[in-house]
């Protein structure tokens, strides 16, 4: 079901694409050498954006954190893509109900301090 407002056209909302294909617009850089499920709050990482895209950043200093979404490129060569684990407190979580990179598409959210822009 969907919500219209009262004389607005019906709207044919097509199926969604069963496959998304992304282009990068930049890349993100750390120590980070293997995949680890914490300890990222020690991390400070750099992303440098493809230079097409430098200007679409114009304003950003102006906020104090940024919301990234990337690709988990280490991940994508995990020997195991568990349906669930079973985290430190023994309690059992589907995988997309925990923090692990080892999920079915590999993308990561997270928002980040911005410490200059």
């Amino acid at each position: 079901m969907f919500w219209r407002k009262k004389n607005d056209p019906l709207f044919d909302r097509p199926l969604p694409p069963a496959r998304v294909t992304l282009t990068a617009i930049g890349f993100v850089h750390n120590e980070v050498t293997k995949p680890r499920p914490k300890g990222w709050e020690s991390v400070e990482s750099t992303i440098q954006l493809l230079p097409e895209h430098a200007t679409k950043i114009d304003g950003l200093s102006g906020y104090s954190h940024v919301i990234v979404v990337c690709y988990l490129d280490m991940a994508e060569d995990a020997p195991e893509k568990p349906e669930s684990l079973t985290l430190a407190s023994g309690r059992r979580y589907g995988i997309l109900a925990t923090r692990s990179q080892l999920r079915p598409n590999h993308l990561g959210v997270s928002a980040v301090a911005l410490l200059a822009a």
